[in-house]
């Protein structure tokens, strides 16, 4: 059984999500009006997953996040917004949020953001002795554009950037959600060339598209190119699709608040919060994610913060023979 905290001072709206999480059998989920009244449950019992307004009297969603953070930093917080608060939402994902919803979406995405952030903390971390002397590695994938294999990737690639010692627990979560969300990306709107806008509403139409698209040779049959890079000061991935491509420069920026709630920018929203660097390539069919180390470097100076460890990029040439 999962343990949800669900923490809201809105008596409807801590109502409305529980009957939501009820839906699913396996969730357990307990509500809360207050950020105190959480922290002190949290001391009293454990749980899997901390679900939080933003907007509370006195100790806000922010204040919450900040406080599990220092004390259960490996517990994962879904934030849920309502209209108007999409600035602070942003940099509540900043600070440590696993990723949020707007309160408007609850119906549609509430199921699948807690499906997300759990499958990512739930990874097994085991270390294996040789992984941490490993001082490099080269992954190169060929993948179907077929969604059922991301978690398969995403829980791959989190064993590797913890096995080389390159994320704790928390951020490794972090670095889940930003991979699903580029890789569903290449599948969704570059191999299978579906509008993020369809997942207006309930996204009914979104789903529509997608399943007539996987019946159709011409979508189905295009591969995204995922190449992973780990060392002892980074790891960086390459995702590329063999879909047309977009204009990255016609793409409203997601870190402007009026952007936040757009479907078409949340996916990049959480990949730039959660990545150091996140670029393209011209043709905007490829893109590449760097997240540097946050553990400290095993019987080695850290680098000093006025010479920063140089990344070696990676460019975004084509991954496919011409």
């Amino acid at each position: 059984m999962t343990d949800i905290l669900l923490i809201d001072d809105s008596e409807f709206d801590r109502r409305l999500v529980l009957m939501l999480l009820e839906n699913e059998s396996s969730w357990n989920a307990t509500g809360c009006r207050s950020g105190e009244e959480a922290l002190r449950l949290l001391k009293e019992q454990s749980f899997d997953l901390v679900i939080t307004d933003l907007k509370m009297p006195k100790m806000d969603g922010l204040e919450v996040i900040r406080a599990i953070r220092r004390r259960h930093e490996t517990l994962p917080v879904i934030l849920i917004t309502s209209h108007g608060n999409e600035d602070t939402a942003l940099l509540a994902l900043q600070q440590g949020a696993a990723n949020y919803i707007p309160k408007r979406w609850l119906a549609s995405r509430l199921q699948e953001s807690v499906d997300t952030v759990l499958c990512a903390a739930n990874r097994d971390r085991q270390r294996g002795d040789t992984a941490s002397h490993v001082k490099s590695q080269l992954i190169q994938l060929e993948l179907p554009s077929d969604r059922s294999v991301v978690p398969g990737v995403i829980s791959w690639m989190q064993d590797l950037a913890t096995s080389h010692g390159l994320l704790d627990s928390s951020n490794a979560v972090r670095l889940g959600v930003a991979l699903e969300e580029a890789l569903l990306n290449a599948i969704i709107h570059g191999n299978l060339e579906v509008s993020s806008e369809l997942r207006e509403g309930d996204g009914l139409l979104f789903e529509e598209f997608i399943a007539l698209h996987m019946t159709q040779e011409r979508y189905r049959n295009r591969k995204v190119h995922f190449e992973a890079r780990f060392d002892q000061h980074y790891a960086s991935f390459r995702i590329q699709d063999e879909g047309p491509g977009f204009d990255i420069t016609q793409v409203p920026d997601p870190t402007e608040p009026e952007n936040l709630l757009r479907p078409s920018g949340r996916g990049l929203l959480l990949i730039q919060a959660f990545m150091d660097e996140v670029e393209f390539n011209d043709q905007g069919n490829c893109i590449t994610l760097t997240r540097r180390r946050t553990c400290p470097v095993p019987n080695s100076a850290e680098p000093s913060s006025m010479e920063p460890v140089t990344l070696e990029k990676l460019e975004c040439q084509p991954m496919l023979s011409t």
